[in-house]
Protein backbone atom coordinates (compact mmCIF):
# COMPACT_ATOMS: atom_id res chain seq x y z
CA UNK A 1 0.00 0.00 0.00
CA UNK A 2 1.13 3.65 -0.76
CA UNK A 3 1.47 6.56 1.51
CA UNK A 4 -1.47 7.99 0.42
CA UNK A 5 -3.68 4.99 1.29
CA UNK A 6 -2.82 5.42 5.02
CA UNK A 7 -2.99 9.45 5.01
CA UNK A 8 -7.13 9.04 3.59
CA UNK A 9 -7.56 6.11 6.56
CA UNK A 10 -6.23 9.16 9.39
CA UNK A 11 -8.12 11.81 7.11
CA UNK A 12 -11.58 10.27 7.22
CA UNK A 13 -11.02 8.84 11.07
CA UNK A 14 -10.30 12.80 11.83
CA UNK A 15 -13.26 14.09 9.56
CA UNK A 16 -15.90 11.28 10.19
CA UNK A 17 -14.74 11.17 14.16
CA UNK A 18 -13.91 7.32 14.21
CA UNK A 19 -11.23 5.64 16.33
CA UNK A 20 -8.51 3.53 14.78
CA UNK A 21 -5.34 2.83 16.55
CA UNK A 22 -2.43 4.29 14.09
CA UNK A 23 0.27 3.06 16.19
CA UNK A 24 -0.73 -0.71 14.86
CA UNK A 25 -1.19 0.56 11.09
CA UNK A 26 1.26 -1.67 8.75
CA UNK A 27 3.51 -0.44 6.27
CA UNK A 28 6.90 1.87 5.96
CA UNK A 29 4.71 5.47 6.31
CA UNK A 30 3.53 4.86 9.62
CA UNK A 31 5.60 6.81 12.39
CA UNK A 32 6.21 9.62 9.53
CA UNK A 33 2.41 10.00 9.06
CA UNK A 34 1.96 9.82 13.21
CA UNK A 35 4.83 12.46 13.17
CA UNK A 36 3.36 14.54 10.76
CA UNK A 37 0.07 15.08 12.56
CA UNK A 38 1.14 14.52 15.83
CA UNK A 39 0.53 12.01 18.92
CA UNK A 40 -2.11 14.46 20.03
CA UNK A 41 -4.48 15.03 17.15
CA UNK A 42 -4.32 11.11 16.74
CA UNK A 43 -5.08 10.13 20.19
CA UNK A 44 -7.89 12.86 20.34
CA UNK A 45 -9.55 11.21 17.22
CA UNK A 46 -9.74 7.59 19.14
CA UNK A 47 -11.07 9.80 22.43
CA UNK A 48 -13.90 11.39 20.77
CA UNK A 49 -17.58 9.95 22.06
CA UNK A 50 -21.02 10.19 19.66
CA UNK A 51 -23.53 10.18 21.38
CA UNK A 52 -26.79 8.13 21.30
CA UNK A 53 -28.82 8.55 18.81
CA UNK A 54 -32.79 8.93 20.01
CA UNK A 55 -36.19 8.59 18.36
CA UNK A 56 -39.85 8.99 19.87
CA UNK A 57 -43.03 9.02 18.74
CA UNK A 58 -46.51 9.36 20.28
CA UNK A 59 -49.56 6.92 19.21
CA UNK A 60 -51.42 10.34 19.23
CA UNK A 61 -50.57 14.12 19.77
CA UNK A 62 -53.40 16.04 21.45
CA UNK A 63 -56.60 15.29 23.21
CA UNK A 64 -59.08 15.54 25.68
CA UNK A 65 -58.30 14.97 28.85
CA UNK A 66 -57.88 12.63 30.70
CA UNK A 67 -55.83 11.29 27.06
CA UNK A 68 -53.75 7.94 27.14
CA UNK A 69 -50.84 7.97 24.96
CA UNK A 70 -48.77 5.11 24.29
CA UNK A 71 -45.08 6.18 23.34
CA UNK A 72 -42.33 4.19 21.20
CA UNK A 73 -39.06 4.89 19.99
CA UNK A 74 -35.42 3.35 19.47
CA UNK A 75 -32.27 4.53 20.43
CA UNK A 76 -28.85 3.29 19.17
CA UNK A 77 -24.91 4.07 19.67
CA UNK A 78 -22.46 3.83 17.17
CA UNK A 79 -19.15 4.02 19.16
CA UNK A 80 -20.39 2.48 22.57
CA UNK A 81 -23.81 0.91 24.43
CA UNK A 82 -26.60 2.59 25.85
CA UNK A 83 -26.58 2.18 29.93
CA UNK A 84 -29.74 4.18 30.70
CA UNK A 85 -33.34 5.39 29.42
CA UNK A 86 -35.32 8.17 31.36
CA UNK A 87 -38.47 9.49 30.61
CA UNK A 88 -39.89 13.27 31.97
CA UNK A 89 -43.28 12.97 30.51
CA UNK A 90 -44.28 16.40 32.11
CA UNK A 91 -41.02 17.81 30.94
CA UNK A 92 -41.16 19.67 34.55
CA UNK A 93 -37.49 18.74 34.42
CA UNK A 94 -38.10 15.79 36.46
CA UNK A 95 -37.38 12.41 34.84
CA UNK A 96 -40.00 10.38 36.48
CA UNK A 97 -38.92 7.17 34.98
CA UNK A 98 -35.62 5.70 34.92
CA UNK A 99 -34.61 2.26 33.53
CA UNK A 100 -30.88 1.72 34.28
CA UNK A 101 -29.65 -1.12 31.64
CA UNK A 102 -25.71 -1.73 32.97
CA UNK A 103 -25.79 -4.91 33.18
CA UNK A 104 -27.33 -6.65 30.76
CA UNK A 105 -26.12 -8.83 28.15
CA UNK A 106 -24.98 -7.18 25.01
CA UNK A 107 -27.38 -9.80 22.76
CA UNK A 108 -30.06 -8.40 24.66
CA UNK A 109 -29.27 -4.61 25.12
CA UNK A 110 -30.87 -3.71 21.74
CA UNK A 111 -34.42 -5.58 23.19
CA UNK A 112 -34.08 -3.69 26.20
CA UNK A 113 -33.25 -0.05 25.02
CA UNK A 114 -36.89 -0.78 22.67
CA UNK A 115 -38.66 -1.61 25.85
CA UNK A 116 -37.48 0.87 28.08
CA UNK A 117 -38.85 3.37 24.51
CA UNK A 118 -42.03 1.59 25.09
CA UNK A 119 -44.19 3.85 27.75
CA UNK A 120 -47.94 4.34 28.66
CA UNK A 121 -48.67 7.78 30.23
CA UNK A 122 -51.99 9.39 31.39
CA UNK A 123 -52.36 12.96 31.07
CA UNK A 124 -55.15 13.98 33.63
CA UNK A 125 -54.88 17.85 33.58
CA UNK A 126 -55.61 20.47 30.16
CA UNK A 127 -51.87 21.52 29.15
CA UNK A 128 -49.19 21.65 26.82
CA UNK A 129 -46.78 18.86 27.69
CA UNK A 130 -42.93 18.27 26.41
CA UNK A 131 -42.05 14.46 26.94
CA UNK A 132 -38.87 14.10 27.04
CA UNK A 133 -36.11 10.78 27.02
CA UNK A 134 -32.78 10.91 27.10
CA UNK A 135 -30.56 8.32 26.64
CA UNK A 136 -27.03 8.19 28.02
CA UNK A 137 -24.03 5.88 26.87
CA UNK A 138 -21.20 3.91 28.55
CA UNK A 139 -19.23 7.18 28.07
CA UNK A 140 -21.44 8.99 29.73
CA UNK A 141 -22.60 11.32 26.89
CA UNK A 142 -26.72 12.09 26.99
CA UNK A 143 -29.19 12.73 23.77
CA UNK A 144 -32.42 13.81 24.74
CA UNK A 145 -35.74 13.38 22.25
CA UNK A 146 -39.12 15.29 22.97
CA UNK A 147 -42.48 15.53 21.21
CA UNK A 148 -44.85 17.90 22.53
CA UNK A 149 -48.65 16.67 23.78
CA UNK A 150 -51.61 19.10 23.86
CA UNK A 151 -54.15 18.07 26.23
CA UNK A 152 -57.53 20.04 26.18
CA UNK A 153 -60.19 20.28 29.23
CA UNK A 154 -63.43 18.21 29.02
CA UNK A 155 -65.39 21.92 29.08
CA UNK A 156 -66.77 22.60 26.34
CA UNK A 157 -67.04 26.25 24.73
CA UNK A 158 -69.33 28.35 21.98
CA UNK A 159 -69.05 31.47 20.51
CA UNK A 160 -71.22 32.57 18.71
CA UNK A 161 -70.27 35.76 16.85
CA UNK A 162 -72.06 38.57 13.26
CA UNK A 163 -70.75 37.04 10.32
CA UNK A 164 -69.66 39.35 7.17
CA UNK A 165 -71.75 37.09 4.79
CA UNK A 166 -75.10 38.68 3.48
CA UNK A 167 -77.04 34.81 3.54
CA UNK A 168 -75.50 34.32 7.34
CA UNK A 169 -75.77 36.60 9.66
CA UNK A 170 -74.58 35.02 12.48
CA UNK A 171 -71.41 32.30 12.43
CA UNK A 172 -70.82 29.92 15.57
CA UNK A 173 -67.49 27.95 16.53
CA UNK A 174 -67.01 25.23 18.82
CA UNK A 175 -63.95 23.60 20.37
CA UNK A 176 -63.21 22.27 24.08
CA UNK A 177 -61.25 24.75 26.30
CA UNK A 178 -57.15 24.32 26.34
CA UNK A 179 -56.19 24.81 29.89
Amino acid sequence: MGKGIYICIILSALFMGTSFDAQNLAGPYNKEIVHQLGESNLSQVASENVPPIIEIVPDVSSGKAPLEVQFDGDAWDEDGLILSVEWDFEGDGVFEDAKNLAGIERPMLKEAVKKGLKKHFVYTKPGIYHAVVRATDNKNESAVSSVTIQVYSDRPWLDVVTSNKDDYPYMARAGYEAF
